[in-house]
């Protein structure tokens, strides 16, 4: 298995409710610069089923609305699968995801 990422924006509330573990973030803030959050699987006792974001150089935990306008990583499972290339007579490897009918 390996792991690949596909871009999308985040345009509501119910968007970022939805997006998986393990998702990567864009986020403008109001200064204008740019922050990277990251989707962690941690959980806290007291608030149980809420998600927290994290930021790169911040020790803050974000929520959800944090990353409504931005743009997300999402990770994808996909397997290898290797196929012959009969136009260059080469092996080459294709990513098979859930987007594939077998």
């Amino acid at each position: 298995m390996t792991t690949i990422y596909t871009t999308v924006p985040v345009e509501t509330l119910d968007q970022a409710k939805q997006l998986p573990h393990g998702t990567i973030a864009r986020v403008l803030l109001d200064n204008g610069d740019w922050l990277v959050l990251a989707l962690s699987d941690l959980s806290s006792p007291k608030k149980p089923g809420q998600r927290f974001w994290f930021g790169t150089f911040s020790t803050n935990a974000f929520l959800d609305d944090a990353v409504v306008g931005g743009t997300a990583l999402i990770p994808l499972e996909v397997e290898d699968e290797s196929i012959l290339d009969e136009t260059r007579s080469r092996q080459k490897t294709v990513y098979v995801g859930p987007w594939e009918d077998r």
